[in-house]
């Protein structure tokens, strides 16, 4: 199965005790890079393609938007003082 995962920059109405800062803007491709990575060594997935701040998600095994959102959450999770949650669908 197919997924698109978007995400963004984090932003000023975002700032919350977790994220009290904007993150530095100029490393946003470095925190894309390193998020993109984390998606890659996800056992479930057998391609990982980046597009900008999409990111296309294959799975090696039939899976549901439900799952794949419980996989997904402990590397969001990790990620959100630097990226923001936009979507995921499936293609």
């Amino acid at each position: 199965m197919k997924f698109i995962l978007n995400v963004r920059k984090v932003e000023e109405r975002d700032l919350n005790s977790r994220t009290p800062f904007l993150p530095d803007g100029e490393k946003y491709e470095m925190y894309l890079n390193a998020f993109h990575n984390e998606l890659s060594g996800i056992s479930i997935f057998s391609k990982v393609v980046r597009s900008g701040s999409s990111f296309e998600i294959e799975t090696a095994q039939p899976t549901d938007e439900e799952k794949l959102r419980e996989l997904l959450k402990p590397v969001l999770q990790a990620t959100v003082e630097n990226l923001r949650f936009v979507s995921l669908v499936a293609s």
